[in-house]
C-alpha cells in the first residue's frame, strides 16, 4: 500500500538532514530527508577525491546518511553528504579529474568529422532552394 503525504514539508537550501537511503541506483541514492520529501544524493558526490563505480558496495536501503540540500530545482532536492562516505576498495574507480582512457571529448564548435565541409558542398548542389521561414509565410495569411 501506497500512502502520499499531501503538502510534505519543503525542505531548505544549505540545511543539514539526517536522511535514510530509500532507494538505490546506479547513478546514486535517494535519501529520505523530511516525511514525505526525498533528495538524490548523486554519485559524484559520495567522496571528495574518490570516483565511485559501485553504489551498491557503498550505500544500502536503511543506512543513515548525514547530507546537505545542494540546491531544489523542479521540485527535484540535490544532496551532498556532510562528510565523505566510506568507500571500499571494490567499489572505487579511477580518480577524480584523472581521464586515463576516457574517450577524448568533441569540439566545443559541434563540428565533428569535419561535417562543415560536407554542409557546404551540400549548399552548393542546393543553392536554387528557396528558404522559407515559418514564421514568415504564417504573417503573409493574416
Amino acid at each position: 500500500m501506497v500512502m502520499l503525504i499531501i503538502d510534505p514539508p519543503e525542505a531548505e537550501v544549505g540545511a543539514e538532514y539526517d536522511g535514510e537511503v530509500v532507494s538505490v541506483a546506479t547513478y546514486g541514492a535517494f535519501v529520505n530527508i523530511l516525511p514525505g520529501r526525498d533528495g538524490l544524493l548523486h554519485v559524484s558526490k559520495f567522496h571528495s577525491s574518490k570516483r565511485v563505480k559501485n553504489t551498491e558496495a557503498v550505500v544500502k536501503n536503511g543506512d543513515k546518511i548525514k547530507v546537505k540540500v545542494d540546491s531544489i530545482e523542479n521540485g527535484k532536492v540535490s544532496l551532498s553528504p556532510v562528510e565523505d562516505l566510506d568507500i571500499p576498495d571494490d567499489a572505487v574507480g579511477e580518480s577524480k579529474g584523472n581521464s586515463g582512457d576516457r574517450k577524448p571529448s568533441r569540439p566545443r564548435n559541434g563540428n565533428r568529422n569535419n561535417r562543415s565541409e560536407k554542409k557546404t558542398e551540400n549548399n552548393n548542389k542546393s543553392s536554387n532552394r528557396k528558404r522559407v521561414s515559418f514564421e514568415d509565410e504564417f504573417e503573409k495569411g493574416l
